[in-house]
């Protein structure tokens, strides 16, 4: 995702003052947030490869927008890397 100085700032201060509840929803899953990050557009509880996949159906960039993990708890995460997660990604759903 390319953003201007200004823009990542306006990411940064928004995600800052997402409220941590509507995350909840959410714990161990992938998602991926508007340019703004104000808003969750998407989410897999498979992988971050699915997400991407999701953006292509529908004929958007995913590069346009942030991806991101919620971990769950009783997932390790070690420098940024997921070791484990505390339940099994689910099975892919079946192309359409």
């Amino acid at each position: 995702m390319t953003l201007s100085r200004e823009e990542f700032m306006e990411f940064c201060r928004n995600q800052q003052a997402f409220p941590s509840e509507k995350y909840e929803p959410y714990l161990g899953d992938w998602i991926a947030f508007n340019r703004e990050g104000t808003e969750i557009l998407l989410r897999s509880a498979i992988s971050f490869e699915d997400v991407v996949e999701q953006f292509r159906r529908q004929g958007c960039e995913p590069t346009d927008h942030l991806i991101t993990y919620v971990p769950a708890p009783g997932d390790v995460i070690d420098r940024g890397f997921i070791v484990s997660r505390a339940r099994a990604p689910l099975e892919p759903r079946p192309s359409a």
